[in-house]
């Protein structure tokens, strides 16, 4: 049986869900908290299976009856399982206890749901409700999250965030591009979540590219210190200048040149020898337009452009430097070359 078509009993038997709940590591957390993006609509099961969990408290000195089971899962919904039943339930390594728990789990939700105590509302005060904010090609975003934090969006990306954090973590999840400016608290770390890699800071400023297609992350530090790691394990500390580049499973670390990773935050254009189809890639992005060419367009360009340019002014200084002509037919740039042209 597919997770999506698990209910709380599902769940409740399910070893890995169990371990993520009890034990969580890097690995679960990022599996099940990408599930839960992709499927919303089982929020309540999960926060329902993850309550009865949670309300366990495990030792290894003593197991209940299943008389007690009973007794002590129906008090734990009622708000009213005691200290003592708590400290005797035993995690058995095995996960002989789900199988009494899942059996008698549809009797203490149906009991749960008749007696009116604080926990009726369970799906409202566990369920966490996501934002979500994308930007389409030529578009930015400036986002400001509920603890202070900021974060300007690219275009072509999205961001997706709990309306309010938790008292123990920040999380958030991105596909695109976005600069963050972390406001610090000890006490919460800031975690971004992009593809197979984690970012994780108390109080910094960093850059963060992912691309879905290739799955390739780079993350770029301004101030601060950041630490980031994949879904395998492997980690780095990143002090200020530093970079990370996710590439084909592999972590890397080096300098890095300000103008080429975190240009685009200041409104500013910034290419250092690159290919052509490499520029054209990113006028796309940030202007919403698409670029077509008859012939193959090859060459490198350098050059800078201030002040979020028109695309014109861009244009222009291209075709100046490579030879290169070219028509804007509404939102589509058709290029050419000439005799003269300098590929």
């Amino acid at each position: 049986m597919k997770y999506n078509q698990y209910n709380t009993n599902d769940f409740l038997k399910d070893e890995y869900f169990v371990r993520w709940v009890t034990k969580g590591d890097n690995g679960t957390n990022l599996f099940w908290e990408k599930w839960l993006q992709n499927n919303p609509d089982k929020a309540v099961e999960v926060a329902q299976a993850k309550q009865v969990i949670n309300s366990l408290e495990f030792n290894e000195s003593y197991s209940l009856k299943e008389s007690e089971y009973v007794e002590m899962l129906e008090g734990v919904l009622k708000g009213k399982a005691s200290q003592q039943q708590k400290s005797q339930l035993v995690y058995q390594p095995k996960f002989s206890w789900l199988g009494w728990a899942a059996a008698i789990a549809l009797l203490v939700l149906s009991i749960y749901a008749l007696i009116p105590t604080e926990h009726d509302t369970l799906s409202e005060t566990t369920a966490i409700t996501w934002v979500v904010k994308e930007t389409k090609r030529g578009q930015k975003n400036l986002i400001k999250l509920g603890d202070g934090t900021v974060v300007k969006l690219n275009a072509g990306s999205s961001l997706r965030f709990p309306e309010k954090f938790n008292s123990s973590k920040r999380e958030v999840y991105l596909e695109g591009e976005a600069f963050f400016e972390v406001t610090k608290d000890v006490n919460r770390p800031f975690s971004v979540i992009s593809n197979d890699i984690v970012t994780t800071a108390l109080g910094t400023s960093f850059n963060v590219n992912s691309n879905v297609e290739t799955r390739n992350v780079r993350v770029a530090l301004v101030t601060g210190k950041v630490k980031v790691e994949d879904t395998k394990g492997s980690s780095v500390i990143l002090t200020p200048s530093e970079i990370v580049i996710y590439n084909n499973g592999q972590i890397t670390k080096g300098n890095f040149d300000y103008n080429e990773e975190v240009a685009w935050r200041d409104g500013k254009l910034y290419f250092n020898q690159k290919q052509l189809k490499d520029v054209f890639e990113v006028l796309e992005n940030w202007y919403g337009i698409e670029i077509e060419s008859s012939k193959t367009v090859k060459g490198y360009y350098t050059g800078e452009f201030e002040n979020n340019p028109s695309l014109e002014k861009v244009l222009d200084g291209i075709a100046f430097a490579t030879g290169l002509e070219y028509e804007i037919n509404n939102n589509t740039v058709n290029i050419k070359t000439n005799q003269y042209g300098k590929q």
